[in-house]
This record gives structure tokens, C-alpha cells and sequence, in this order.
């Protein structure tokens, strides 16, 4: 039983950690995506970073079996363009 909930608990946390962000400051727009190559699979991943209105979209990290890797790297890029005065927002990636 506890092997089963320990597996819960880590999918649970591991779905909390995938979400997507969007970032705006004046007119521009970042969107931070995590991309997975399997639904329902952590890994891999990349993590897109989109810039609007630019029009450009480039992949910053990829991983192949580090679970939560691709999650932290965005998180780390939406805190840092929030320290540059930008206002991230988290939105769920429903996919």
C-alpha cells in the first residue's frame, strides 16, 4: 500500500510541477511551455520559449530521463524575467 501512495504522491507532484507561463511586460510577450513527447510521461521534454510580438520560438533545455528537469528550468526562466520587471503567470497545461 505505501509503495502505491508514495507513486500517487509522486505523480500528483510531478503534474503540479507541469505548467506553462506567460509573461508580459508593456506590449511584449514571453510564453515559457514545457513540451512532452508522451502524454502522460515526464520525459522527455523541452522546454519552448516563445516571444510575441517577435514571432520567435526556440527550445532552451531538453531532457531525456531527468524527470522534473524541463519543470524547473521554466520556472527558473519565468522567475528571471520577473526579477526584469516582467508579470509571469502560471497557466496549466491541460494537454
Amino acid at each position: 500500500m505505501k509503495p502505491l501512495i508514495a507513486i500517487w504522491l509522486f505523480t500528483l507532484s510531478s503534474t503540479l510541477l507541469a505548467s506553462d507561463f506567460t509573461c508580459t511586460s508593456g506590449s511584449s510577450k514571453r510564453v515559457i511551455r514545457i513540451q512532452y513527447e508522451q502524454q502522460y510521461a515526464f520525459v522527455p521534454c523541452q522546454v519552448v520559449y516563445e516571444k510575441e510580438p517577435e514571432g520567435t520560438t526556440e527550445t532552451l533545455w531538453q531532457a531525456q530521463n531527468q524527470a522534473g528537469y524541463c519543470e524547473e528550468k521554466a520556472e527558473y526562466l519565468a522567475r528571471r524575467l520577473t526579477r526584469f520587471g516582467w508579470i509571469c503567470v502560471t497557466t496549466s497545461d491541460e494537454n
